[in-house]
């Protein structure tokens, strides 16, 4: 469970989150993987900034730093800043958003800015790990299947998640994964 911030503190996340996106570009990364406004958005409420795909990209990702909901958030005295719901749901489900190229495209960022934070000689690598998500209380889940997991030596009633990261012993980015 996340602590609610005061206003002082969010304040200062808000300045910071701001700082990171500018620093890494994502808006330009946005473009790059196709992931554009949908002329439907405009329906939604807010200022003109907060409708374009990188505005609604910045105000879900603000959200999860936050430690908040985005249906709480829209049933708050604040959501006349926000869009409506039906825009943020078509912004993530539409079919032509390219979410692992963007996620390709952003790691290889910050992979190129830690480059520069160590010293050329130290050992970087590719680390894949099948990790087992379990279910053990689900029934009538799409896709759920029963693994055996290594780790624990059972079979258990669950997903199995690929993921591809890159580490230079120090940090671990995650580059790509897949829920095959």
């Amino acid at each position: 469970m996340l602590p609610h911030n005061t206003e002082n503190e969010n304040n200062k996340i808000n300045v910071q989150f701001i700082n990171a996106i500018k620093e890494l570009q994502i808006s330009k990364l946005l473009k790059q993987a196709n992931i554009r406004k949908d002329s439907r958005s405009v329906a939604g409420k807010g200022d003109r900034e907060r409708r374009t795909a990188f505005g609604i990209f910045q105000f879900l990702l603000l959200l999860v730093f936050q430690g908040r909901c985005l249906f709480a958030f829209l049933g708050s005295k604040k959501q006349d800043i926000a869009c409506s719901k039906n825009t943020y749901s078509r912004f993530l489900n539409k079919a032509s958003h390219n979410w692992k190229k963007f996620l390709i495209l952003l790691a290889c960022k910050i992979i190129s800015y830690f480059s520069t934070l160590t010293r050329p000689e130290r050992v970087k690598c590719l680390v894949m790990d099948d990790s087992v998500i379990g279910r053990c209380r689900s029934k009538k889940v799409e896709l759920l299947s029963w693994i055996f997991d290594h780790v624990i030596h059972k079979s258990v009633k669950g997903f199995c998640m690929l993921t591809l990261a890159w580490t230079d012993g120090y940090g671990i980015i995650p580059t790509a994964f897949n829920m095959p």
